[in-house]
């Protein structure tokens, strides 16, 4: 597993907070500042872990599978 980085990089912008069903924040969506890319961060230890980077946000959603890791926080 990728080490956690304390802050999100300068270089690119916050897009989305993703809240599981206790409240707890457990994703952040960011991209490029030209949007041309995307970047899916797991709340890990205090910290961010990238976990992906597509061209859309929606394969990143898929692919890590963000909508039932909300439905069911404890997994």
């Amino acid at each position: 597993m990728a080490a956690a980085i304390k802050k999100l990089p300068a270089a690119e912008r916050a897009w989305t907070d993703y809240f599981d069903q206790k409240g707890r924040k457990r994703f952040v969506l960011t991209s490029t500042q030209t949007r041309d890319w995307y970047f899916l961060y797991e709340i890990k230890d205090g910290g961010f872990v990238q976990r992906g980077k597509e061209r859309t946000p929606s394969k990143l959603e898929e692919r890590f599978q963000v909508e039932e890791r909300m439905r069911n926080p404890d997994d």
